[in-house]
């Protein structure tokens, strides 16, 4: 009987001494992140604290990708105010070492490398995915694909940075900014462009990704803007093709043409209502080129002028045309001539019959 009394009050005392220590641990933890910081066991704490030993080593050996994936692996138990903004100061230097370099939009952050050091497969992982790694793996192993690690690509965007860290609204500046810095330049715009289309497409859907995102107030300007430099783009060149198109001189309808068909493109990325000066202008153009009776070429150009006024009408007018004087200059004998307009008109058995004589 007493050894039973003695058993049970050891045990007491073995209860009383585990609910210090985990006091003791909460106490600590609670001291030094916050009451809303206590998000895990025991055994996840301590990785998280060993989290944040290894990411300021990483930092102070200038590391700044391995710091950054420690303290957002850390977050998973602490999500304090003051954690969280340690964490985007991190992202902020790496942001801010990709801009200096000049590099914004990398298609991605991460590129994969193959590693023997990096588990199969991890019981209790972190690293890229939500599970704890030992302590003697590397962070940036990843779990889901086995001996595999992540690194930041070699020029890393700013933009793709604030976005795998989920820092959203921050990737939108990066992004905004980056056109602001080359508004002419139709490549950086369309990848603008994508990326905001899609982003209105994610916070209208069930993307989990963006959950807390606090850009959405500013897409709404961020579109007007896009739209304008698109206008401006567009207003650009055709104010640029007013100056190079000559009626007297059909070698000018080429590039008159090309620079058409490039402010139609940068009216269609967000102004198609602007369709109508790019059909009005190619139809101008068309009807001069027309009326040229003189240059087969001035026919072949009126043709491609109605099909970018998408003119079908007009275009058979053309063909029509092109075969009348291909017979009048084969009743001429001036068979090159007769075999340029027939080329136009599509006239393939007479235009044949021209080559014969050409080749006499």
């Amino acid at each position: 009987m007493i050894d039973l009394k003695r058993r049970l009050m050891c045990k007491k005392k073995l209860i009383l001494i585990h609910a210090a220590v985990v006091l003791f641990v909460f106490s600590t933890y609670v001291s030094v992140y916050g009451a809303e910081e206590f998000v895990c066991y025991y055994k996840e704490m301590e990785y998280a604290e060993d989290f944040l030993i290894k990411g300021a080593e990483a930092e102070k050996n200038g590391d700044l990708f391995r710091t950054f994936l420690y303290y957002q692996g850390a977050s998973e138990c602490i999500r304090s105010a003051a954690h969280k903004k340690e964490v985007k100061r991190v992202v902020e230097l790496l942001a801010a070492d990709a801009r200096n370099k000049g590099n914004v939009y990398s298609e991605g952050a991460y590129k994969t490398i193959f590693d023997d050091n990096c588990p199969s497969y991890g019981e209790e992982t972190w690293g890229t995915t939500n599970v704890w790694f030992p302590a003697d793996v590397d962070v940036s192993c990843k779990t889901d694909e086995k001996k595999v690690r992540i690194e930041l690509k070699d020029s890393v965007g700013a933009f793709d940075i604030y976005e795998a860290a989920r820092y959203h609204a921050e990737a939108d500046l990066a992004m905004m900014n980056w056109i602001r810095s080359a508004p002419e330049n139709m490549e950086v715009f369309a990848t603008a462009y994508r990326h905001f289309n899609n982003r209105r497409k994610g916070l209208r859907g069930s993307d989990k990704s963006l959950s807390g995102y606090e850009g959405d107030k500013l897409l709404g300007g961020y579109t007007k803007e896009l739209k304008k430099i698109s206008v401006e783009n567009a207003r650009r060149i055709l104010k640029k093709e007013e100056k190079i198109f000559n009626k007297n001189k059909v070698k000018t309808a080429v590039e008159s043409i090309m620079l058409i068909g490039l402010a139609r493109k940068w009216f269609s990325y967000m102004a198609g209502e602007m369709e109508t000066k790019i059909v009005k202008r190619s139809k101008k153009r068309g009807d001069i080129l027309f009326r040229n009776r003189k240059e087969p070429l001035a026919l072949k150009r009126a043709s491609e002028y109605y099909g970018m006024a998408r003119m079908p009408k007009e275009n058979i007018e053309v063909r029509e045309r092109a075969n009348e004087l291909g017979e009048m200059y084969a009743s001429q004998k001036r068979w090159k001539k007769a075999a340029e307009y027939f080329t136009i008109s599509g006239n393939r058995p007479r235009l044949r019959e021209a080559e014969k004589f050409l080749k006499k």
